[in-house]
């Protein structure tokens, strides 16, 4: 109920519009990395701590502009967020991702999602008063927060908010908050290119030729953008009450042609019409929200430097997380060399280890981490990992002392950060191998409760209940209602085919399961 709360607030509220940014300049010549901390994030940067802190600023405006606007929504903190702010495109150019063998050029920042951190990039010479590169940031930022509330979103839904929350305007020194403000190059682009067919657009997942093909990507993502931007705003709102009950439907499994003409009472050529006339309209229109406190107070930004050990660190844990493991383990070992005793350091050459399937050297690195008095939740949840895989042989129980060691340290990772949704994943994976499944159910519940938009926790859940106890009814019933969904509206290709394949092993509902 309180998701669906969350969901009537977003779509009767419009998206933030980012103009006006203050210029930032490149740093000063001494090339300092400074550490900013804020309520929610960590920046670091050779971009000099004003431009640092400038950065630091617009994220935490856009985090709690969107959290003062939608007070039920789920802001799940436990996976660490860190910013890096270069000072110029020589500074940054060795950490942007490669394409085809080559590094990608023109890119103001990207953003990196892991199971244990978020990284975002940003090039400081390139946050002048256009909306790139921080739109893209808070694009992908988006992403989170929606996975974080809701579930069973198709591409085109998620992609279409993630675009229409993409753009964030702060005024009246951190009181005003102007909303649906349009982006002119996808209205444009639909003015100048025809609409993708509704039924078509509704059947793209992620290895759709719309979702990865050259023109076709922009059209996607700009027709998207419009659906969601005329849904919440045509006509004073009257459509925005409705879309909860269409994301409801599309939830419950409903063919999307269905679920949109039963909610809209439309057919999908009348919205075609509709919003063809929408993007070639003048104006668009927008929502200023006002309020009495300033949303970031600059009480709450923290600057200091960064020791030449912990540059090393996050420089080459970021390596880690684009895939650049000989750059990786090049820097993490400069920062070793300087302190040998640091969690950090040991715990990011651990999960290199892992990345690099070296288990025996990964589970040395992460016990080392996970002794020191500053182990984190996400150190305890790799050593765990680590000493799966060093173990695991299949159709072979895990030896006593391994089986106990994990589950003393994702015990331990759940004490220290209770809402870090992988520790429950990885228990119930434990314990469904070689423990109770009822513990193994408890605990996967507990991991979809904390992630409910991560498709595979709910295929987690539904192989749980399969396993269960194969004569109880509700528990396949269950399992129907998680996977049904999934096997029909699930963006990616290999989650459909997985559920469809258990809803087969389960059977009709009227017609016992295959034993």
């Amino acid at each position: 109920m309180k998701r669906r709360a969350f969901l009537l607030i977003l779509v009767l509220l419009s998206g933030f519009a980012f103009t006006g940014v203050p210029s930032v300049r490149a740093a000063p010549a001494d090339n300092k990395w400074v550490s900013v901390r804020t309520k929610h994030f960590q920046l670091i940067g050779d971009a000099g701590d004003k431009n640092v802190r400038k950065a630091a600023v617009k994220m935490e405006q856009f985090r709690t502009a969107f959290q003062t606007l939608f007070s039920r929504a789920r802001f799940n903190d436990a996976i660490p967020m860190t910013i890096v702010v270069f000072r110029d495109e020589t500074s940054y150019k060795p950490f942007l991702p490669e394409y085809k063998g080559k590094k990608r050029e023109n890119i103001g920042g990207y953003f990196v999602a892991g199971r244990d951190i978020n990284y975002i990039t940003i090039n400081a010479e390139l946050l002048d008063e256009q909306l790139y590169p921080l739109s893209t940031i808070f694009h992908e930022y988006t992403h989170l927060i929606l996975d974080a509330n809701l579930k069973n979103v198709p591409a085109w839904l998620h992609e279409g908010f993630a675009e229409y929350y993409a753009t964030l305007r702060v005024e009246d020194d951190n009181r005003k908050v102007i909303v649906g403000s349009p982006q002119s190059y996808h209205a444009l682009l639909l003015r100048e290119k025809p609409l993708i067919p509704l039924k078509e657009l509704f059947s793209v997942d992620h290895s759709s030729k719309a979702y990865n093909e050259g023109d076709r990507v922009s059209i996607f993502y700009a027709e998207s953008w419009a659906l969601i931007h005329f849904l919440l705003q045509a006509e004073n709102g009257k459509y925005a009450k409705l879309l909860p009950d269409f994301i409801s439907r599309l939830s419950d499994g409903v063919n999307p042609e269905e679920a949109f003409t039963k909610t809209f009472q439309m057919s999908l050529k009348q919205m075609e019409d509709l919003l063809d006339k929408y993007v070639r309209r003048f104006t668009m229109p927008v929502v200023t929200y006002s309020f009495s406190k300033p949303l970031v107070s600059d009480s709450e930004i923290i600057v200091g430097q960064l020791s030449e050990a912990e540059r090393w660190y996050h420089l080459g844990d970021l390596f880690l997380h684009i895939r650049d493991f000989e750059k990786s383990r090049e820097y993490l070992g400069k920062g070793l060399a300087l302190d040998p005793e640091s969690a950090s350091l040991n715990a990011s050459l651990g999960m290199l280890s892992l990345r690099r399937k070296q288990y025996p050297e990964a589970v040395k690195f992460l016990r080392k981490a996970t002794t020191s008095p500053n182990a984190t939740a996400v150190m305890h949840y790799h050593y765990a990992e680590a000493l799966l895989q060093a173990n695991e042989q299949k159709d072979l129980a895990l030896p006593a002392d391994v089986v106990a060691e994990m589950r003393t340290s994702l015990r331990k990772a759940a004490e220290l950060s209770p809402t870090f949704p992988e520790t429950y994943r990885l228990h119930a994976y434990l314990e469904q191998r070689e423990g109770s499944v009822d513990d193994a159910h408890t605990l996967i519940r507990k991991g979809v409760e904390l992630a409910p938009g991560r498709e595979e926790f709910q295929l987690d859940l539904a192989r749980i209940l399969v396993k269960r106890n194969r004569a109880d009814p509700s528990d396949y019933m269950f399992a129907r209602r998680i996977l049904t969904p999934l096997s029909k509206n699930s963006p990616n290709l290999i989650t459909r085919a997985t559920a469809a394949t258990l809803l087969e092993k389960i059977g009709p509902a009227e017609k016992p399961p295959a034993q």
